[in-house]
């Protein structure tokens, strides 16, 4: 009976190490096959160590086990075996980098870490004290070593290559950068770029070495993230000035991650995970530091700009082109250049911010006006050379304005001023000729104008071309515009006189047409000949011609209708005393034609419309014209 039992037990063990020595087997022959697959080199002895190693570990997991001193020993060739795959990884940045190694320490830590999860089913009481083993745990750990080594932090110190690349970034922001800034500029310059050639490499070099389910480059990823982060942080932290801020915001912002990653690695990896490089906080502190610095230094550089101008007049240093005797200034392009290099700057920290700069430009445009106004109006002895030259300056803010992208009511502000610049360049160059209109023109619808024997026009136009010579020698476009508003303010004084006038009969008003007519072509001939493009208000006039030459009154209202499409500024009291100058229409007449003029005003009107011109004709002064003839007529009524 005992010899039955013991031959059975014997039987039993001998099963035992019969299984154990199949999986022990079956084991080699995996890693081997694995090892075959991934490389046809032979097995390293690293990886016979591994296999070992596991082989006496399996012992553990069957009956009868090992004995405490070889539990010790293995315990030992663990610790080894954990040494010597560090070894192998921390070559990965090294000139002794050997692929085969990297992947031999590779396949190590895959067997560990299968061996952790093999021990996890067994009753805890059973595991040894060195399991969990964490060998990839302690993979990833090395790894965030190695990346912390490789981006360290360095002294800032003025290093050729590095520096050229830190100023070549530093021109980016258009700021002249001191020392300092260039050497946080170069520093940053050099985490990124060693950032970029690692990842890189990793893809190149180091990826093939892992196994397919091993995502070592989204391994390596979060680390250089992190590290590049917190060292950025520690950059922000030391004080920054303008330039190296804005290397910092322009990073966070815009540059990454899409220029750390090359194009062999931006397909591979998960970039949208890493998050900011900078906490939020920090960015909001930084991104308003760098707001109100550049804001003070945008103002003051435009007040700056200003003063200098203003200085210019009084001492009248304008100057003067040699081609010519067209006056210039530089203040526009200095303008220009200022704010152009504020928007590069801004860049850094979003487009909505270009709003900040363009407000300066409002603020510096409405200052600029008033101090060539408040100059205008003390009379200096060179106001026309100062004139000149700032009409220059509005064209080139002008073309600065319509080409930003801006808020269009701030753009609208903008042009208002160079509007109001314009004017008040056109107001005070052309006051000579403006003043003696009105009485060149006074002859207009008398008697001798209407027999033909009052030449108004001809002599008008005598007097234009003899004083029109300084101005059309401006720039082209401005002289375009000169002579555009000129014609248009001729024919308003033309108009005004007309409306002015008393009724006139149906003889009068043909006559008056007709010559009317003939003036208005002659006004356009002369002013289209020297550059001007507003033949707009010739057939703005040409309608007036029809509406006082015409009689029956549907005819009146149709061409009254006409008028009102293309110049909607005509306005219903224009009408009323535009009509009160015909006679020949009835009351009922003359209130169905402002009816349907004003009817009409509802409805959709044409796209083709004319700059304003009657709304430049004051209404109050009409109404005021119209009552007194009222007056005048109810005075001379006797009645029946």
């Amino acid at each position: 009976m005992c010899k039955d039992m013991k031959e059975k037990n014997e039987k039993r063990k001998d099963k035992k190490k019969e299984k154990a020595g199949k999986k022990k087997k079956a084991l080699t022959n995996e890693t081997t096959s694995v090892h075959a697959q991934e490389d046809a080199e032979e097995v390293l002895p690293l990886q016979r160590f591994c296999v070992e190693l596991v082989q006496r570990e399996e012992q553990m997991m069957t009956e009868g086990g090992l004995s405490e001193e070889e539990q010790t020993q293995l315990r030992q060739d663990l610790d080894q075996l954990r040494t010597e795959i560090r070894d192998e990884v921390q070559k990965t940045f090294s000139p002794d980098f050997a692929p085969a190694g990297l992947r031999a320490a590779v396949f190590c830590i895959l067997q560990q870490e299968e061996m952790d999860q093999r021990w996890t089913s067994q009753d805890s009481g059973l595991v040894p004290v060195w399991r969990p083993n964490k060998t990839l745990l302690d993979h990833n750990e090395l790894l965030w070593n190695m990346v912390q080594e490789r981006l360290s932090l360095r002294p800032l110190q003025d290093e050729e290559e590095d520096q050229s690349k830190a100023e070549s970034a530093a021109t980016e922001s258009g700021e002249t950068s001191d020392q300092e800034s260039v050497d946080v500029t170069q520093e940053v310059v050099r985490l990124t770029d060693q950032m970029r050639e690692d990842l890189s490499y990793i893809q190149e070099k180091v990826s093939p070495c892992y196994r397919g389910d091993v995502d070592i480059l989204n391994t390596y990823l979060p680390l250089y993230h992190r590290c590049l982060s917190s060292h950025l942080q520690q950059l922000a932290d030391a004080g920054l000035d303008d330039s190296a801020l804005y290397c910092l915001l322009n990073w966070a912002n815009h540059r990454y991650p899409r220029d750390v990653l090359a194009p062999d690695v931006e397909g591979k990896v998960d970039s949208e995970s890493l998050g900011p490089l900078l906490p939020s906080d920090l960015l909001v502190k930084l991104t308003e530091h760098y707001l109100n610095n550049t804001k003070s230094t945008t103002q003051e550089w435009l007040q700056r700009a200003l003063k200098i101008e203003v200085d210019s007049w009084a001492t009248q240093t304008v100057n003067v082109k040699q081609d010519g005797p067209q006056c210039s200034s530089p203040l526009a392009l200095d303008v220009i250049e200022v704010l152009t290099s504020s928007l590069l700057r801004l860049r850094c920290v979003g487009p909505e911010q270009s709003q900040m700069v363009i407000d300066h430009l409002d603020t510096f445009l409405c200052s600029y006006v008033q101090a060539v106004e408040e100059f205008v109006k003390e009379n200096h002895s060179n106001v026309t050379s100062v004139l000149k030259a700032q009409l220059v300056c509005e064209e080139q803010f002008r073309d600065f304005v319509l080409k930003q992208e801006m808020d269009e009511q701030r753009r609208q502000s903008c042009l208002k001023s160079l509007d109001a610049l314009r004017d008040c360049g056109y107001c005070s160059l052309t006051s000579g000729i403006r003043r003696k209109l009105k009485e060149l023109v006074c002859g207009l619808w008398t008697e001798q104008w209407l027999d033909g024997s009052l030449p108004v026009i001809d002599a008008l136009l005598d007097f234009l071309d003899q004083k029109l010579e300084p101005l059309i020698k401006l720039k082209p476009s401005w002289t375009q515009w000169v002579l555009g508003r000129l014609h248009r303010d001729v024919a308003l004084r033309y108009f005004k006189n007309l409306v002015k006038t008393k009724r006139q009969s149906q003889e009068q008003q043909v006559n008056g047409a007709n010559r009317m007519k003939e003036d208005v072509e002659k006004m356009d001939d002369f002013f289209t000949q020297r550059g001007s493009t507003s033949q707009w208000i010739s057939e703005l006039l040409l309608h007036v011609v029809e509406i006082l030459r015409l009689q029956d009154p549907d005819s009146v209202q149709l061409e009254l209708v006409s008028l009102v499409q293309i110049c909607p500024d005509l306005s219903s009291v224009h009408v009323s005393r535009l009509l009160q100058v015909k006679s020949g229409l009835s009351r009922s007449s003359i209130r169905s034609i402002k009816r349907s003029v004003e009817e009409y005003r509802t409805l959709e009107l044409s796209a083709n419309q004319s700059p304003p011109f009657f709304s430049h004709l004051r209404v109050k002064w009409i109404k005021m014209k119209m009552s007194q003839l009222e007056l005048s007529r109810c005075r001379c009524y006797t009645g029946p």
